[in-house]
């Protein structure tokens, strides 16, 4: 049987890297996986206006012990940002887990 959050008994936890083009797409999916018990971090919802976001950013990914999923899109394939996420993750020795958009 494949765990889910809910028989796994703990909250899975996620980064989820978009480029800000494909914000709709990214809440969309952060609700979905929020109704599966994922404990989600998306920088548009957790970051603010004042804050260094490079720096939350990195310090985000150092904190999730889960996986980052990252929405490819043709605007992912060109955001430095996204890039930039998914180079730091791959550092930090964490699971990519790709969801391909509609256009690639």
């Amino acid at each position: 049987m494949t765990k889910t959050p809910e028989t796994a008994g703990a909250s899975v936890h996620v980064f989820l890297s978009h480029a800000s083009e494909d914000r709709d797409h990214a809440e969309e999916t952060a609700r979905r996986l929020g109704g599966l018990g994922c404990d989600v971090f998306v920088a548009s919802k957790s970051l603010q206006g004042g804050d260094k976001w490079s720096e939350e950013i990195i310090a985000a990914l150092k904190r999730q012990p889960g996986e980052v999923v990252v929405l490819v899109s043709p605007r992912s394939l060109d955001s430095k940002w996204v890039f930039a996420e998914a180079l730091v993750a791959r550092v930090l020795d964490k699971r990519l887990v790709p969801i391909l958009l509609d256009g690639v």
